[in-house]
């Protein structure tokens, strides 16, 4: 399933291998992809996700608007292994560690501090600077704007 990269350290994105963008072309539909990157592997309520969205007053249309905005990202990722998955009352978008570029840095900081405590320092340098080559520009730079119940992004 490592056909993409999920990057949120920096601006939002979502690349294949070969460097191609993947994105949709709706602010609340790339909104809704940044919610179930960051809570990849886990199912997310839909009424979460609807106040991501919307904030504490949804239009009458929310649900059918985010149904139409997963439908959107499956086509997006129609040349993969299910990345959506639908269940009662939520969704879950699958993604692997090394895809998800949050959870590759967190690693390599794990693996460069359990190497500096061993007294490895070259290896300790090389991941540690690994973890930060992955940061890219501001954080959430491009990330677009929603309700604050979303967090300071």
């Amino acid at each position: 399933m490592h056909s993409v990269r999920f990057r949120v350290l920096g601006p939002f994105e979502v690349r294949t291998v070969s460097g191609a963008l993947l994105h949709g072309t709706r602010r609340k539909q790339r909104l809704l992809l940044a919610s179930l990157v960051l809570q990849a592997n886990r199912k997310v309520a839909v009424d979460e996700l609807i106040g991501q969205l919307w904030g504490q007053r949804p239009p009458a249309s929310a649900l059918a608007n985010l149904q139409s905005y997963v439908a959107q990202l499956r086509r997006l990722f129609a040349d993969q292994a299910p990345r959506l998955e639908t269940g009662p009352g939520s969704y879950q978008l699958h993604a692997g560690d090394e895809e998800l570029d949050h959870l590759v840095f967190e690693r390599l900081v794990h693996d460069g501090q359990a190497a500096c405590a061993a007294g490895r320092l070259t290896l300790a340098s090389q991941q540690l600077t690994a973890a930060l080559g992955l940061w890219r520009g501001s954080r959430w730079r491009r990330t677009w704007s929603c309700p604050s119940r979303c967090g300071p992004w």
